[in-house]
């Protein structure tokens, strides 16, 4: 294993090189950064990090990082959303609270809520989500 600039280039699986984030430490085969701009491109590059990501947050460095709001649900789980206004948070902890790990029996419906707060003004909001058993 060698060490370039801040990742280690390692190899994957099909033989080809990938490198390990320094920020996030998931593995990515990324060729080359995109442009500020390009939106599309930094999609799929965010798909190969953790959401919190800051090197994809201020795509390489180059942009301010968004705003991040704390989230908490009522089974206690809690994490940090980076977004770039309170209603897209909310969203995402939408697709947070909906990605996790609930044992449901078929047919049982449960309602869970998740807790978005700005911790600089303190604003919180409710998140609501209702599984009904088909997840």
């Amino acid at each position: 294993m060698t060490t370039t600039n801040k990742n280690e280039t390692n190899e994957s699986t099909h033989g080809e090189a990938f490198d390990e984030c320094a920020y996030c430490g998931h593995d990515t085969d990324i060729a080359s950064v995109p442009a500020v701009d390009d939106d599309a491109a930094w999609a799929v590059v965010a798909k190969q990090h953790k959401p919190d990501c800051e090197w994809v947050m201020t795509r390489a460095h180059r942009v301010a990082a968004p705003h991040h709001y704390d989230v908490r649900e009522d089974g206690g789980a809690e994490t940090t959303i980076y977004a770039a206004d309170f209603d897209a948070a909310c969203e995402l902890a939408e697709d947070w609270v909906r990605g996790g790990d609930y044992d449901l029996e078929r047919g049982e419906e449960i309602t869970v809520h998740a807790y978005v707060r700005d911790p600089e003004t303190d604003e919180q909001r409710t998140v609501v989500v209702t599984f009904d058993g088909t997840k």
